[in-house]
């Protein structure tokens, strides 16, 4: 990774914020369960079909804000991180995870072989998806070996659909007739559960799909019994006589020469040259490897800061909540101490017309009524009692908000003591 500068300016460092956002792909799989991020420029760099793909779309958008969000389909998520490390790194060097799937494909118990197939029929999808044939031709062949009786409907499912939208030279170029004709066994077995749901809409979805297994195992068998002629297949013989095959690792990452090539370097470099050392592989590896562990890093990071904004803007939501609350039951209370001093006047009053009225009824010069003074000191303790009752009921409804404005008060405490 190049090392940034130490001095920027705030508008390049804007524009370079801007680039690395642009330079970052997110890959969506396992109907959005699953998110990977890959460098752009990375993966133009070492795959065509990402430079043909994100050139198109560029050219599409005119320069139009586009999103750098791409959906993998029929490809599960480490599946698709082995493609897209393969994709990612220089010569497709980064095969550590598509080597490991493969090799759990081989070397797994006939238990848990269905679940393996399923993953190498996933790294298989995703190398056809990113044009990666050789890589597709080598998975290709490792589910021609896993196929079963409980596993060639899967494997004629993925068959089929790329066998309906490919061209057959691409077909012939990822390892899809190989595939096919390893299928043919178990699907011409009688009662090989043809007769099943699964079986008739498959058959139904694609009518032609017993003459595409009739044919590729019929191109298979006349090519494993025509001779071997080419210069190339009989030294790969002597190697393999010797015991001396050559591993998947070397057959992917070894570059292609013309005969012409390699006879004119035989001819220029003596064969007791010795090989210049490579002292920068183990450095680019470890680079490489700081690169990815920092990426992943990166990725854990935003996921916890975006956990942490979530969790601040609740915690904001709330506290505006609350203190909304307690401005609220603030004016209630302002509102019932009015009306409680109001009530207290009227107590007074009608206490001072109590005692007015007794002194009144105590004189001996009156001229009014026994029944009429009777009447009215009843009239005058209804109103006392109605008076003392809205009173009490009062002073019950201020001991309860008080108590709730004390509370809130403590939660406003809290959060602030919180935040600060």
């Amino acid at each position: 990774m190049a090392a940034l500068a130490t001095s920027v300016s705030p508008k390049a460092g804007r524009s370079s914020a801007i680039d690395d956002c642009d330079d970052v792909v997110a890959f969506v799989v396992d109907n959005g369960q699953h998110t990977m991020y890959f460098s752009k420029r990375a993966l133009m760099n070492h795959t065509p079909f990402f430079r043909a793909y994100f050139t198109e779309h560029a050219t599409a958008s005119a320069g139009e804000s586009s999103s750098n969000t791409i959906v993998l389909r029929y490809v599960n998520p480490r599946s698709a991180e082995a493609a897209l490390r393969l994709c990612h790194s220089a010569n497709h060097a980064d095969d550590e995870l598509f080597l490991s799937l493969l090799r759990e494909c081989e070397g797994t118990d006939a238990a848990r072989q269905p679940e393996a197939l399923l993953a190498v029929l996933s790294l298989y999808a995703a190398c056809v998806k990113f044009e990666l044939h050789a890589h597709a031709r080598v998975a290709s062949t490792t589910a021609a070996r896993a196929v079963t009786k409980r596993t060639v409907y899967d494997v004629l499912k993925t068959c089929a659909r790329y066998a309906t939208t490919l061209s057959p030279e691409t077909q012939r170029a990822v390892g899809l007739d190989a595939l096919l004709a390893a299928c043919h066994a178990f699907v011409r077995v009688p009662g090989a559960c043809q007769g099943e749901r699964r079986w008739r809409r498959l058959y139904a979805q694609y009518p032609k799909l017993s003459e595409m297994v009739a044919a590729a195992s019929a191109a298979s068998a006349a090519s494993a019994a025509a001779p071997s002629t080419s210069t190339a297949h009989g030294e790969s013989s002597a190697i393999a006589s010797a015991g001396n095959t050559p591993s998947q690792r070397r057959t992917l990452l070894s570059p292609r020469k013309e005969q012409d090539t390699i006879e004119e370097s035989a001819v220029m470099i003596p064969q007791s040259a010795a090989l210049l050392p490579d002292v920068f592989t183990g450095h680019l590896r470890q680079t490489e490897g700081l690169a990815l562990a920092a990426q992943w890093r990166c990725r854990a990071m935003s996921a916890e800061v975006a956990a942490l904004r979530e969790s601040w803007a609740a915690l904001e939501s709330t506290t505006r909540r609350d203190e909304a609350a307690a401005t609220e039951a603030t004016l209630y209370l302002g509102e019932v101490r009015v009306y409680l001093q109001a009530l207290r006047r009227a107590e007074a009053e009608v206490q001072r017309l109590c005692d007015a009225a007794a002194a009144t009824c105590a004189a001996p010069s009156l001229p009014t009524s026994a029944s009429t003074l009777h009447e009215l000191r009843y009239i005058l303790q209804h109103a006392s009692e109605c008076a003392a009752e809205r009173k009490a009921h009062v002073d019950e409804l201020l001991a309860i908000e008080q108590g709730a404005v004390r509370e809130l008060d403590a939660e406003l405490a809290q959060l602030r003591g919180f935040f600060c």
